[in-house]
């Protein structure tokens, strides 16, 4: 009998001890399950990070927008006018050619692709615009105009390939860019009063004009989505008068351009 109670609590003990030893092992494999849960977590998390740093290393087209101060720089050559009369039956003596070129604006945009961390290839438009004064002093069907006449202008609109170099990273960094493409130019000489042709509008001192081939060196500094920089806007063709009413203005002109432009890079995609 004792016996019995013997091996019965020997029992009771063994099974007590199984079930601790179950707990215990359960406890470790909730804490290994925890901890696998909390590895894998982390390995996912990081995963999107990679993922996310991966997408935004790929925007590689930036565009930027800018504005600026242009101040043309024209060479004539052999521009006299003299006297004469157009079909409408006006006539001028006595004109002198004299210009007086003011301060203009420049406006540009672009858009570049990333070729590496230093070097961008893109289009662009870069166009100039400032008004100026040419023709005074002209005798315009008999009568004197005192100083000059309606005021004109010069214009250029180039349509650019761009070449540019602008490494990255923070702070102030270097930054160079080179523009070839079209380029379409004027000098528009001035309108006569129209008083002085009874109300007639007429083309007596023909503007001068071109298209062809246009190059813009730019160099400056870039500082985060900031440029600021200098461009020398240049031509390979002069420009000439053009035929109207049977008036051709003499001579040619070359029409070159200094540019102070600050861009900002809008977006990047």
């Amino acid at each position: 009998m004792k016996l019995i109670i013997i091996i019965l609590k020997l029992r009771k003990i063994s099974s007590l001890r199984q079930m601790i030893l179950i707990m215990k092992i359960s406890k470790i494999l909730f804490f290994i399950a925890f901890l696998l849960f909390f590895i894998h977590s982390n390995i996912l998390a990081q995963e999107n990070k990679d993922l996310s740093n991966k997408t935004k290393k790929e925007k590689k087209f930036n565009f930027k927008i800018g504005a600026g101060l242009y101040q043309p720089i024209l060479n004539d050559s052999g521009i006299i006018f003299t006297s004469g009369t157009n079909s409408d039956g006006v006539s001028f003596s006595g004109a002198t050619y004299d210009p007086e070129i003011k301060t203009g604006f420049s406006f540009l945009t672009s858009l570049d692709y990333a070729l590496s961390d230093k070097f961008y290839i893109g289009l662009g438009f870069n166009g100039a615009f400032a008004k100026a004064n040419f023709i005074r002093d002209a005798t315009i069907n008999n009568q004197i105009n005192d100083g000059y006449l309606e005021e004109g202008g010069v214009e250029n609109v180039h349509i650019l390939l761009n070449f540019t170099y602008s490494p990255k990273g923070k702070g102030i960094k270097p930054f160079a860019k080179l523009g070839i493409g079209y380029v379409t130019q004027e000098v528009e000489l001035g309108d006569v009063p129209l008083e002085l042709t009874n109300n007639e509008e007429t083309e007596i001192f023909t503007d001068y004009k071109n298209n062809g081939i246009g190059v813009i060196p730019e160099f400056g500094i870039r500082y985060e989505k900031f440029f600021l920089s200098l461009a020398y806007s240049l031509s390979f063709n002069k420009l000439k008068g053009e035929e109207v009413d049977g008036f051709t203005s003499s001579g040619t002109v070359t029409s070159q351009g200094l540019q102070f432009n600050l861009t900002y890079n809008l977006f990047r995609f």
